[in-house]
């Protein structure tokens, strides 16, 4: 375990050539991934079992704990030296901080809630899936800000579905699109216009999945593979809506075999 390397960002890592990353799908991966999954079951079921005053608590501290985490990175990176400003908060899971503390203290709220299913759960959970900080060891301070931010944005959004506050209606998914369409169209612009790749949409960073649209949309980057990111993310909507739906299924084919 390399405590000296704890505070250490990627990019002094990769400049001295050093290998000390966990690797995808390593031991250390998935002791991250089973951490992270028995946190969002402990976060979902004490919420299921709380009442609204215990809820409302649940949300706000979730909401003002990624908030806070994010300023956190900011900070330490600034003190680090660390190249900041290819990091902004400008990413997916940077918007679902921002609709979080909207949301935990206007719940009642409706323009976000397809969002939270559709869009920021699957980025969440992917986050976890395919870690983009596998060139850090497993236990460093991005690394564990990864695991931990994107792991409660789950919980919080399975913990509100799972209580029936959010759901999945399959009419969201397109109301999602048209939200998401002028989001990449600023962020893309950000991107050409700072030589910056918030989002991915510029590069894909070493990303298995993004390097398969990088290479199936013709391998060059540019207004293609931005096409391919979108329609790639118009399936996993609808995978989720799939999942979600069997998973309502299976549910009430329980209960309803329990009331026989």
């Amino acid at each position: 375990m390399r405590w000296d390397l704890f505070w250490v960002h990627r990019s002094v890592i990769e400049a001295a050539g050093m290998d000390v990353g966990f690797g995808m799908f390593s031991v250390g991966h998935l002791l991250w991934f089973t951490a992270m999954i028995a946190g969002i079951a402990a976060f979902t079921v004490s919420y299921r079992g709380g009442d609204e005053h215990r809820r409302d608590n649940m949300r706000k501290t979730a909401a003002i704990f990624v908030i806070s985490f994010e300023i956190f990175k900011q900070c330490t990176m600034a003190l680090t030296g660390a190249p900041i400003a290819d990091y902004l908060p400008l990413e997916i899971c940077s918007f679902a901080e921002y609709a979080m503390l909207a949301d935990a203290y206007w719940p009642n709220e409706r323009f976000l809630r397809s969002i939270f299913v559709f869009l920021f759960l699957p980025a969440a959970v992917m986050a976890i899936f395919f870690p983009t900080v596998t060139v850090y060891p497993a236990i460093n301070f991005y690394t564990i800000h990864q695991f931990v931010l994107h792991a409660v944005i789950a919980a919080y959004i399975i913990a509100r579905y799972s209580s029936g506050e959010f759901r999945a209606d399959y009419m969201g998914i397109w109301g999602v699109t048209l939200k998401l369409i002028p989001l990449i169209a600023v962020i893309y612009w950000i991107d050409l216009s700072f030589h910056k790749s918030f989002m991915f949409l510029t590069d894909a960073f070493g990303n298995p999945i993004l390097e398969m649209l990088w290479s199936v949309s013709g391998g060059r980057g540019g207004l293609l593979y931005v096409l391919a990111v979108v329609v790639f993310a118009i399936g996993i909507m609808h995978i989720t809506y799939g999942i979600l739906k069997l998973i309502g299924l299976i549910s009430k084919l329980r209960r309803e075999k329990a009331a026989a």
